[in-house]
Formats: structure tokens, sequence, C-alpha cells
């Protein structure tokens, strides 16, 4: 079911679907792109990995009030073959889909469950600068930190494989709830949310 849309204050929209229903109901939701889309299904072994896809493209259709293909470049990055003006990023979790749209700019977007995993595995991702300016043995923080460098991997393109070491957390606002980072940008901002299943970083 539709979980939260809403429209930003840049005019971005921000989309969350969460996963409920089977396959089976999601794709009987569809008109003009049933086919397609079960086509495209037809050869994924994993009912989550279809859920998935479903949930997205049902976002996609609120967003866009009518449904539509979704292409990947070489890179892997989502785009819309017949809408090159609107800018689409995804990200999947446990039980949650989310689709970030802008029409005028990228997009980056990451959803993440909460997870005590996080803790075994912190220093692969932060330096020792970045671990000082959060508490390093809470999970929410951490978590965010991974799901903010997921989305600026979206976001900013021609970062290595080892993207992590390419994106320095500079610092974290709970009060505004964003975000800075170094990147090889200039100083990049990204907005979160925190929810009792998951935690949402975007640009």
């Amino acid at each position: 079911m539709l979980y939260k849309d809403e429209t930003l204050a840049n005019g971005d929209r921000l989309l969350l679907w969460k996963m409920e229903e089977s396959a089976d109901e999601l794709l009987s939701r569809f008109t003009s792109l049933r086919e397609v889309y079960a086509a495209d299904v037809s050869s994924y072994k994993s009912p989550k990995r279809v859920q998935e896809y479903l949930s997205v493209r049902m976002l996609l259709r609120i967003a866009l009030g009518h449904e539509a293909r979704i292409d990947h470049d070489q890179s892997g990055k989502p785009f819309l073959p017949d809408e090159p003006d609107v800018r689409i990023s995804i990200s999947h979790t446990k039980n949650y889909a989310a689709l970030y749209v802008s029409h005028h700019r990228e997009v980056g977007v990451d959803i993440e469950q909460m997870s005590d995993r996080i803790l075994r595995v912190k220093s692969k991702f932060l330096c020792e600068r970045e671990l000082s300016l959060i508490d390093e043995m809470d999970k929410t923080q951490l978590l965010l930190c991974w799901s903010a460098k997921e989305a600026l991997y979206k976001l900013i393109p021609g970062l290595r494989p080892e993207y992590w070491e390419q994106l320095f957390l500079t610092g974290i606002d709970f009060s505004l709830r964003t975000m800075t980072f170094d990147t090889n940008i200039g100083s990049v901002r990204l907005a979160f949310r925190v929810e009792e299943d998951f935690v949402l970083v975007y640009n």
C-alpha cells in the first residue's frame, strides 16, 4: 500500500510503498503495461524481487499519473526512456520500496532496514574522523551514514567502486534532519528520516 507521498519544498516528490500485497495482486492493478511488467518479472526467481519491481512501478504510476517503463544505463542508474526530463532514484529494503522523482535535477535516495549488523561493519565504510562525529555505538546513526553514502553513489556520476573512500561525513544535524558530506563535486547536504522500521536518506 502507499505509505508516503510527499511533495517537497523544491518540487521533488518522495514516495514510499509498504509491500503488503502479493505479486499477483500488485500485477493485477496495472493496465496498459501489465503484460510488459509480467514479461519482465517472469524470469525472477525471488518473489521478493518481483514485489520490489512492481511496488516501484506502482509508485511511479502515482507520481506520473500513468504507467511508464524504467530502463537502466550502463552504470545501472534507472531512467525513464519515454520521459527524459524526469529523473528518478529507487531503493528497497525489507517490506518497503522508495522512489524519488525530480523534473529538474539528478537525485539519489536510499532506504535501509533497522539492523544491529551495521555495528560490526562500521569501520569498513567510515573512517576515524567520521566516527568521531557520531555515536559509533548507535546503530541508527551508523545506518544513516551507510544510507547517505548509498544515496550519494546514486546521485554523483563517475564514483569509483570504492566510493566509500570518496565521501566524507562532515556534519549531522538531528534537529534539521540533515547530513553534509565532502565529495568530488563539493559539499553535499542530504535530508533524512528515521522511523521504527527503517532509515531513509535523500537528495
